[in-house]
């Protein structure tokens, strides 16, 4: 494989590089009792609570000079079984996006020491981040297609979400890759998601003019 070109949403820009993806369950628990007794029980919602405190305000690592800032977010937590009832298991979904030079295990290893015995921490999902180099030829002769569909001159950008690179560039011996297509980077996942078909156009000639210029 000489090149790759994801296509996610990107308003036709060429990306070089996004964010890695560290997805981790944390569990905490306790001991069940009656919700008029609760002396008798250990409240892992409680637990989970102190747990969420120090998540708040850990830090994966430094800013890239790219990516910026690593990002943490508690996505999702679920417990207790009814209102009358000391919960005895509580977990939570914490989502960590990385730069290139983090590595996941260290994050991992770190977040569990800060959180203690009390939690227990597994993987979900772990996908390294994705750079490319800028310089790169390939590369470069992308940019030169993508420039007359934009206002003002390319430069270096990255995406803080992940995509189908983490997985493929691996796989396919790490070659240059871009993340390039139609649709709005500030549009995902909303309730209305929309392409226009301006962008759908553009794409559609800018990806026949790369495929052609590879032939070449």
């Amino acid at each position: 494989m000489g090149a790759l070109i994801v296509g996610e949403p990107t308003a036709n820009y060429p990306v070089i590089g996004h964010k890695g993806a560290l997805w981790l369950r944390c569990e905490t628990r306790g001991k069940t009792a009656h919700g008029a007794m609760p002396e008798l029980g250990i409240n892992a919602i409680y637990l989970a609570a102190d747990a969420l405190a120090k998540i708040q305000h850990f830090s994966p690592g430094a800013p890239h000079p790219l990516m910026k800032q690593p990002t943490v977010n508690v996505g999702r937590i679920e417990g207790g079984l009814n209102i009358n009832s000391v919960p005895d298991r509580t977990r939570f979904d914490v989502d960590i996006r990385s730069a290139p030079d983090l590595q996941h295990a260290t994050i991992r290893q770190r977040l569990t020491t800060l959180l203690g015995e009390s939690v227990t921490v597994s993987t979900l999902v772990d996908l390294p981040a994705v750079l490319s180099e800028q310089d790169h030829a390939w590369i470069k002769q992308v940019y030169q297609r993508c420039q007359p569909l934009h206002d003002r001159p390319l430069e270096p950008r990255v995406v803080p979400y992940f995509t189908d690179a983490s997985l493929l560039l691996p796989a396919l011996g790490n070659p240059p890759c871009l993340i390039l297509g139609p649709g709005e980077p500030s549009m995902a996942h909303q309730t209305d998601e929309y392409c226009l078909l301006s962008r759908l156009e553009e794409a559609e000639q800018l990806y026949g003019n790369l495929i052609r210029d590879w032939m070449a």
